[in-house]
Formats: structure tokens, C-alpha cells, sequence
């Protein structure tokens, strides 16, 4: 038990003291401040935008947690965060996800991916995550069916069309189709300035393994250099991922054996988009 203590707790006191001191600290210069308006209203301005920049902070610190495998300092701090209802839904089933707890993963999920009638929440990025464990377990055809409806939903290619590009190549169908829907998802990638260039390398990385997949062979190695070309400039997690595509679509063009089922190789950190 002590070990929960001393992750969860001291966040806890943590976050108020720093809430209240803040709060403290204003009401005591504005008291002093009186006789400057102009001070005044900055300090005003600064009580109101400081909250907005601290909120996402502690959210931040849980994707962090995740991606460096603290999976259960993030799960102790993430039902905190939940629980004071200021912080949005719990992330836990993302968490469990990544954490290769399936099963939990898919309770926790379902909770938020699906309405009070059972009917799935098709723009829902707890839904497409529900769909990504359904992969992970190999249960394709239902993430396929769960990945068609959301694709079908949105008026705009997102993580969906990757996803479900992702599934077909997991059951060695329709590459085609693949090829098509990742090239949709590149389209919407090149044209956002706020793009993360690691979530460009991961597409092109499939867009190549694709390409493989459709007995493209100049094409795909094309591809997977463009992909790789910058590695220097991402984290030893991030090449990682991009190295796994870069095995599945070497060996799809060497024909040297039969792809093992294991899931989606799509980092849940790697490709950011804002919602459809």
C-alpha cells in the first residue's frame, strides 16, 4: 500500500496547494493593489487564463506515464483525476490498452464507447479504441465492423481510416482498399500545419507496408525510406514503432513467411487528430 501513497497522494495535496496558493496570492496583491487599476485588471486577467493553462497539465502527465510504461502510477492518478470530476472522463481503458490488459481494457471502454441503449458512439475516440482492442485480441471482424460504421460516420478521413487500414492488412484483405484509406488519411496529414511529424513517418510507414501488401515493390521501398529518412529527429519509442511497420512490409515483399497475428502496430500516441 505504500507505494500508493506516495504516487497518488502528494499529487493530490499537490494540486490544491498550488490551486489555493495561486488564489491566495491574488486576492492578496489585488487587496494591495488598490490604487492601480491597470495592475489590477492584469491580475484579473492572469486569475482567469491561469486556471485554463494548468487544467490540462495533470492530464498531460498521465499520457506521459503511459507512453513510458508507468502503467500503474498512470491508472492511480488517472482514477484521481476522475474522480474529482474536473479532469473529464477517466483514460483508464486507453491505459489498459497500452498496458496489453485487453480484457480490462475492453470493460473499461465500453462504458464510455457505447450509449445508455448500447448503441456505439461512432465519432467516439473511446469507441476506436474499443475497436483497436478488439484487433489486439484478434477479433477482427468485429473491430472491422466497428471501424466500417465510424469511417462511414465521419464527413472527414481521421484515425478510423488508419485503423481500418490497419485491420484489413491484419487479415490480408483488400490491400487495395488499404492503400486508399491511408492515402485519405496522409491527404488530411499534409494539409494540417499543426502536424506532428512522427504522425506523418507512421503513415507513410503504412502507407508502404500497403503498398507492399499490393505487390508494389519499388513503390513501398520508396515509401518506407521517405518514412525512415528522419528518425534522428524522434524518440527511441516512436522508431521503434516505425521499425515494426518497417519489418511487416519487408517481409510482405520478401515473402519469407506468414505474418503473425499481433494486432494493431498503430502507436494510440503516435497519430494525433483533432476529432472528425
Amino acid at each position: 500500500m505504500e507505494p500508493t501513497r506516495k504516487v497518488a497522494n502528494p499529487f493530490k495535496w499537490a494540486n490544491w496547494f498550488l490551486f489555493g496558493s495561486i488564489s491566495a496570492s491574488i486576492i492578496a496583491v489585488l487587496t494591495f493593489a488598490t490604487m492601480n487599476p491597470v495592475l489590477k485588471m492584469a491580475l484579473i486577467v492572469v486569475a482567469i487564463a491561469l486556471p485554463q493553462f494548468l487544467l490540462p497539465m495533470p492530464r498531460l502527465w498521465v499520457t506521459q506515464l503511459t507512453i513510458r510504461g508507468h502503467y500503474d502510477q498512470a491508472l492511480r492518478i488517472d482514477k484521481f483525476l476522475a474522480y474529482t470530476g474536473a479532469y473529464g472522463d477517466s483514460q483508464a481503458g486507453s491505459i489498459f490498452l497500452e498496458a496489453g490488459r485487453y480484457q480490462e481494457a475492453l470493460d473499461s471502454l465500453k462504458r464510455q464507447a457505447f450509449d445508455d441503449a448500447g448503441e456505439p458512439l461512432l465519432l467516439s475516440t473511446d469507441l476506436l479504441y474499443y475497436a483497436m482492442t478488439l484487433g489486439r485480441k484478434e477479433r477482427y471482424a468485429e473491430e472491422q465492423e466497428l471501424l466500417e460504421s465510424m469511417v462511414s460516420a465521419s464527413l472527414r478521413p481521421w484515425a478510423a481510416n488508419l485503423s481500418l487500414a490497419d485491420c484489413l492488412l491484419c487479415q490480408k484483405k483488400e490491400a487495395v482498399r488499404a492503400r486508399e484509406l491511408i492515402e485519405q488519411v496522409l491527404t488530411v496529414l499534409n494539409s494540417d500545419k499543426n502536424t506532428k511529424p512522427i504522425s506523418v513517418a507512421v503513415c507513410i510507414a503504412m502507407h508502404a507496408f500497403a503498398l507492399a501488401s499490393c505487390g508494389l515493390e519499388e513503390e513501398a521501398i520508396s515509401r518506407l525510406g521517405q518514412a525512415l529518412a528522419d528518425t534522428a529527429l524522434f524518440t527511441s519509442r516512436d522508431v521503434a514503432g516505425l521499425q515494426i511497420i518497417a519489418g511487416f512490409t519487408w517481409r510482405t515483399l520478401g515473402k519469407d513467411g506468414e505474418r503473425q497475428n499481433q494486432g494493431s502496430v498503430i502507436s494510440l500516441h503516435s497519430i494525433t487528430f483533432s476529432r472528425p
